[in-house]
């Protein structure tokens, strides 16, 4: 048994979602104590950092919802991740590959290593540096030139001086999970770093967007160029005939946001559905799913997650726990008599957010 600290942003969907993929890992075997960095500015990470007892964490997870692991913008501001290597055991904490002392630095923004250091550019990108003395700082390195030794470092407020010593070190137990790029959005992300083997359950690749491998949606948050009560008009999507079976949903507009309805024919530039209940007017965005379970839900789906994995609590994520381990015996293959599908599964779980996708879907 371990005990492991998970940074996460409640305000966030797919942060609270790759959160809970981090219990799915380690939940079984460890004591996770979930930290909130909700609207907290760099001051106050700190200071949430310092609440953690020095030295007490197996494991760091930082349940990051944004593709800037490093800028103002992410989950961890500047240099913070870093600076969590003050929260590991000793057994645990990152593994020095150079150490010395610091040499004249130019700028607040650099620190000069040692000679004994590497002389291959970019040997030390993306590692940490951690050094002691006057200006003791954790910092992370994001670039390094080797000619010169010097490393660039996202932020200091004095220049390091050369009576510094410093370690140039790599953290195997700081866990980064959801550092989202292209069109894979963060639980995804999450989902593949932990279980880089597994293929994610449902609930993951549809609150993990609609990117490469994930087929969910044909088309998906397009704008039309116009509806009626019974048609759309995009003059730039379709073949024809290849929507037919398929199911259109309206995910916003003027009026008729979050209504799903069959296609029953389309052209090149147009899908008839069954009659919408409210016709489509205004900015139309709109998806194309294979199936009417399916449909919409990437949009629905956030009311279940905050509903549901907001909560910090035991019960909650055993239950999240043991969806996924269903998932995982459906895809045995002698599966279980009592195992379920992944439609009952999945509208099971989400029990909240499913009066709001049933309306949808009337």
């Amino acid at each position: 048994m371990g005990t492991i600290a998970n940074f996460y942003d409640s305000s966030k969907e797919q942060s609270i979602l790759s959160k809970a993929v981090a219990f799915a890992k380690y939940g079984a075997d460890n004591t996770i104590t979930g930290y909130d960095t909700k609207g907290k500015d760099k001051a106050a990470m700190d200071t949430l950092i310092d609440t953690i007892t020095d030295g007490s964490c197996t494991r760091v997870v930082v349940s990051n919802p944004t593709q800037a692991t490093y800028s103002a913008a992410g989950l961890f501001i500047y240099d913070q991740l870093a600076y969590l290597d003050i929260c590991l055991a000793t057994a645990n904490k990152g593994t020095s590959v150079n150490a010395g002392t610091c040499r004249s630095n130019a700028t607040v923004t650099e620190i000069i290593l040692g000679t004994g250091a590497s002389d291959q550019d970019d040997t030390y990108n993306g590692m940490y540096i951690k050094t002691a003395g006057t200006t003791a700082v954790y910092r992370v390195i994001t670039d390094y030139v080797g000619t010169t030794r010097a490393c660039t470092v996202a932020t200091t407020t004095t220049a390091i001086t050369t009576t510094e010593t410093y370690i140039v070190y790599q953290s195997a137990y700081v866990d980064v999970i959801g550092d989202a790029s292209t069109n894979e959005l963060a639980c995804h992300v999450a989902w593949t770093t932990l279980f880089p083997n597994t293929n994610p359950p449902k609930l993951i690749q549809i609150m993990g967007g609609s990117g490469t491998g994930f087929k969910n949606y044909a088309v998906n948050n397009i704008t039309a160029d116009s509806a009626t009560n019974t048609t759309l008009t995009d003059a730039t999507v379709f073949t024809a005939d290849a929507e037919i079976g398929k199911w259109l949903g309206i995910i916003s507009g003027t009026t008729g946001g979050g209504e799903i309805q069959l296609i029953t024919d389309n052209t090149t530039t147009y899908v008839t559905v069954n009659p919408f209940r409210i016709t489509p007017t205004g900015t139309i965005k709109y998806q194309i799913s294979d199936t009417k379970e399916w449909c919409l839900a990437n949009y629905f789906l956030p009311y279940a997650i905050k509903a549901y994995l907001q909560l910090d609590n035991t019960v909650t994520m055993k239950a999240l726990k043991k969806m996924l381990d269903k998932y995982d015996i459906l895809k045995r293959t002698s599966a279980p008599p009592n195992a379920i599908g992944d439609d009952e599964l999945v509208l099971s779980y989400v029990a909240k957010g499913q009066a709001i996708h049933l309306y949808a879907s009337i």
